[in-house]
């Protein structure tokens, strides 16, 4: 009598555990990654293992690029796979099959659902050079581009913050020259 009293209240709390966990991600709004049973995605870009005895959040890597990653295990064998990519593929249609996620923000690490959005290789140029600034592989620098005149410059830094900083530099700059050209115009 004793162990049927013992294997109920064994069966109560996996019940009860199983539940909270239905609960929380309904609540939380994240979803199970495909391919990798045990692993929870959610619309603001954390990553939830349940492999273990506990759920606990994965702690992201940053890759050489910038873009954060984290570590799945599927059958003994580990993948690596980019924060952003999960989050889109859970959350974000793609019904135009496009290639790449877009972080509209510029923030690497910036992976919550509305900052992302999927885009064509092109696109994802575009939007790169809009900025005027990107991370060049083969040097393994940072690239600055400014055009004036019809003329373009381009300089390489270390870090994007540098890139960023000589970009809205050189833009001011621009912009100085443009309304000091202009006040000559309207003068003459």
């Amino acid at each position: 009598m004793e162990k049927l009293g013992l294997a109920q209240k064994f069966i109560d709390l996996y019940v009860k555990q199983y539940m909270n966990k239905i609960k929380v991600n309904v609540v939380q709004n994240c979803k199970e990654i495909a391919g990798f049973p045990d692993y929870f995605v959610y619309r603001d870009g954390r990553i939830r293992s349940d492999k273990r005895r506990e759920s606990r959040f994965l702690k992201p890597g940053k890759d050489k690029d910038g873009y954060h990653y984290v570590i799945l295990y599927s059958d003994g064998k580990k993948t690596f796979k980019r924060v952003h990519r999960l989050v889109a593929e859970a959350f974000i249609p793609n019904p135009d099959n496009k290639p790449c996620v877009d972080h509209k923000d510029r923030d690497r690490t910036n992976n919550a659902v509305e900052n992302l959005a999927w885009v064509t290789s092109a696109e994802n140029d575009q939007n790169r050079d809009a900025r005027g600034y990107h991370f060049d592989k083969r040097r393994g620098k940072w690239v600055v581009r400014i055009k004036v005149n019809g003329e373009e410059f381009s300089s390489c830094v270390d870090t994007e913050e540098e890139a960023r900083a000589a970009r809205l530099a050189a833009k001011r700059e621009k912009h100085k020259y443009w309304a000091e050209n202009i006040e000559i115009i309207k003068n003459a």
